[in-house]
């Protein structure tokens, strides 16, 4: 599975390479509806080209914004999207946020 943002600047997983998938039929049935994607720090670091100790280290001084289920880090497409923008925003201003 990997993440990729579309020309709308959405993240979308792409599960083409996934061979456990289920087929769509069982999916259709057993999917809970999502308002926002959730997305691992692996598929953040592949979405934003990083290794992932980079994800654990932002995390760590609060300069990406994610949260905790268990011992894990989560993060929800639609937060890393505003933070997306707001770093392009900074870039273009020349200062860093």
């Amino acid at each position: 599975m990997e993440a990729k943002v579309d020309s709308r600047g959405n993240v979308r997983k792409d599960y083409s390479n996934d061979e456990d998938r289920s087929s769509g039929a069982d999916m259709k049935k057993n999917t809970i509806p999502r308002l926002q994607e959730i997305l691992t720090v692996e598929e953040i670091s592949e979405l934003l080209r990083v290794h992932p100790s980079t994800i654990y280290r932002m995390l760590k001084r609060n300069e990406i914004p994610g949260f905790k289920v268990g011992n894990d880090w989560r993060f929800q497409t639609g937060n890393i999207k505003q933070w997306l923008d707001q770093k392009a925003k900074a870039s273009r201003d020349g200062g860093s946020k």
